[in-house]
């Protein structure tokens, strides 16, 4: 008991250092420099030119003394770097974050990264969160420059401590991990006591002072805890000096060491409120017996607690675990697309005149005969058209070009590594999506060139099939089709509509250029280039969004495994409680010949009984909470009760073995 006491401290005091880490790390990025105020931008809608805004923030920044940060994913290394723009003329010091000239060390495993001035921007987006100072004469300045420039802009304050709490233990799986771990401990010290309950009760009838025995328990349970502690900091320290760099110590030791000291102070705190409400009473010990209703009410409730905990984490790493994997799957799109621009015009008005009609074709023709344009939309999230799509087994409704095709992987009737497009008739479609595709696609071609009906129809065979809906980079807006109907279009610079497809499309980022200096190089030489405001990457959203479920994917395995440990672990407690409750019974049973499993049968089907109500009922709190899909719940609660079913058979029979040998030979 002593070993499993200590190691489940030294777990526990991983957990801490783990926990106390990730609030660092989360503090880097939701405050870096200190910068308390979030600020969401979407310049989507504004008719200034992006130098002309980036110039007006350090203004802002200069004048005010306020800092403004935005920190951005590097697209040539999604994995391991993220930069920090900085605004205005003073280079931000470090104070929680460690830095060598411009090189950025952050405290997550393997991340490094570069202070980044505003004026080096280059092709990052200006929309996107940032992180500014709680300084009132920048936010004013802020307000008003979003205002007058027809910029949306969102303020969000720092986090209260409750809610920081709440975040750091509810809505993080280390968080859940560390709770869980103390639920273990409890059952634990609860094993403990009811171990030692007959010496205790000796102690009691030997005139032992009942404040003398507590005092013994708690001593114990320091000594071990103290054991405990100092291994796992000392395993921690080396494991964070090796993965983080020994210069992160420093900003590690304190919060984690003083976070320590309190789990310390409550490991204390609780084992002595146990010592005393399982404390035996005069009856028991007139009796011979042990408190075991107490015992039970806590093992109960703590089992209770495990299997809700259970159901509210577990299904949130399986939806974590499915989400990683689609980024994972997506990666090869993403790693394409990270040297994808869009553009961004001031005023799409101007556009429609003959004369930059007339442009607008020569610069797509310019593009398109780089091999550096691509096309991508999904027509269904601009247009309602569901009940079709559905009507007709598609859905989405995508018109694309080869050279998207090529980029994902997909081959035209010749499978390739993504999938293969097989080409189908118009005639073949439901009469509902076919008659909105006859109207539809005259306003979106150049029907000089080509009708509707010479156009290319395909359906797709393969996994998913990954386009654009409006918006990518600035709305997230990746889509993965099952069963799209594809309209491939050959020729985009001649057979696309340009008032009714290219205009628009250009303008949503449905049309993309791969090779930035070639869009330089045509643009230079347009008279478009006075109407762009911006050239941006499509991918960087994405590409953090990436990032941060493949951490996150790791700490849920780990509550999880925790959790279905303790959740074990309880059921295990409440078989020995069992034992121990029905010592005559299990022997003379026995003695009669009934086996062991017969013995604890009607008992066994009450707990499960219990136990299935309890997983049901946190099944149901799981999809009121947190709306995880009803059927990866079901399979986790399912699961839940096949572990502990299996698990708890056996402790039952194990202790009914262990009790009676032990009144087989009168101990």
């Amino acid at each position: 008991m002593k070993k499993v006491f200590s190691m489940s401290v030294v777990f526990i005091t991983a957990l801490v250092f783990a926990l106390t880490v990730k609030s660092l790390e989360f503090n880097q990025r939701g405050e870096p420099f200190k910068a308390e105020i979030v600020m969401n931008l979407n310049t989507a809608d504004t008719k200034t030119p992006k130098r002309t805004l980036i110039e007006e923030l350090n203004n802002i920044s200069k004048n005010s003394g306020g800092e403004i940060y935005k920190i951005v994913v590097d697209k040539e290394n999604a994995n391991n770097n993220q930069n920090i723009i900085w605004f205005g003329d003073k280079k931000p010091v470090s104070n929680n974050i460690i830095i060598n000239q411009d090189e950025i060390r952050w405290l997550s495993k393997g991340v490094n990264g570069r202070l980044i001035h505003s004026t080096k921007m280059e092709e990052m987006t200006l929309s996107g969160t940032y992180h500014v100072s709680n300084n009132h004469d920048l936010l004013e300045s802020l307000k008003e420059w979003a205002e007058k420039n027809q910029i949306k802009a969102t303020f969000f304050e720092k986090q209260n401590t409750i809610k920081k709490i709440y975040g750091n233990f509810m809505s993080n799986p280390i968080g859940n991990s560390f709770l869980i771990a103390n639920v273990f401990l409890l059952v634990v010290l609860l094993s403990y006591f009811l171990m030692k309950s007959k010496e205790r009760s000796i102690k009691l009838l030997a005139g032992v002072k009942r404040i003398d025995i507590i005092r013994d328990d708690v001593k114990f349970v320091l000594q071990n805890s103290l054991i405990g502690s100092i291994i796992g900091s000392i395993i921690m320290t080396f494991y964070y000096a090796f993965t983080r760099g020994v210069e992160q110590i420093n900003l590690i030791i304190k919060p984690t060491m003083l976070n320590v000291i309190f789990e310390l102070m409550f490991i204390i705190g609780i084992s002595a409120l146990i010592s005393v409400i399982v404390e035996p009473k005069a009856s028991h010990i007139a009796n011979r017996e042990i408190p075991l209703k107490r015992f039970k009410t806590l093992g109960t409730t703590l089992k209770i607690l495990t299997v809700l905990f259970a159901l509210i984490v577990i299904p949130m790493t399986v939806t974590s675990a499915v989400i990683t994997s689609k980024m994972a799957n997506e990666h090869f799109f993403w790693d394409k697309m990270s040297k994808s621009f869009r553009l961004t015009f001031s005023n799409l008005d101007e556009l429609f005149t003959d004369e930059n009609i007339i442009q607008v074709q020569e610069f797509l023709r310019n593009m398109q005969n780089e091999n550096s344009l691509s096309v991508s939309m999904a027509i269904d999230q601009s247009i309602e058209i569901s009940s079709e799509l559905q009507k007709s087994g598609f859905d989405h409704l995508i018109i694309t070009d080869k050279s998207w095709i090529d980029n994902m992987g997909v081959g035209i009737g010749k499978k390739e590594e993504n999938g293969v497009l097989r080409e189908i008739k118009l005639d073949d479609i439901d009469f509902e999506l076919k008659d909105f595709v006859e109207r539809q696609m005259p306003l979106l071609i150049n029907e000089e060139k080509l009708n509707t009906q010479n156009l290319k129809y395909y359906t797709f065979e393969g996994d998913k099939f990954l386009a654009l809906a409006p918006n990518p980079g600035k709305m997230d807006a990746t889509l993965q089709a099952e069963n799209p109907l594809v309209i491939l279009i050959e020729n985009p610079a001649d057979e696309l509509n340009i008032k009714g497809f290219v205009i628009p499309a250009l303008s949503t980022g449905n049309i993309v250029f791969s090779n930035r200096s070639i869009l330089d190089k045509h643009l230079q030489n347009s008279p478009l280039k006075p109407l762009v405001i911006s050239v941006d990457g499509i991918a960087d959203l994405a590409l953090q969004t990436a990032q941060k479920f493949k951490t996150q994917v790791v700490d849920y395995i780990v509550a999880s495994l925790t959790l279905l440990v303790t959740v074990i672990f309880t059921g295990i407690f409440g078989a020995q409680l069992w034992a121990n409750e029905n010592k005559k019974k299990i022997y003379v049973m026995l003695t009669n010949g009934v086996s062991y499993m017969d013995i604890a049968k009607p008992d066994l089907r009450k707990d499960f009984l219990y136990t299935g109500l309890a997983i049901f009922l946190g099944s149901v709190i799981c999809y009121q909470i947190r709306r995880v899909d009803i059927r990866t719940t079901s399979l986790v609660g399912l699961s839940t009760l096949i572990l502990y079913t299996i698990f708890v058979r056996l402790a039952y029979r194990l202790h009914s073995k262990v009790v009676f040998e032990k009144s087989v030979h009168r101990e």
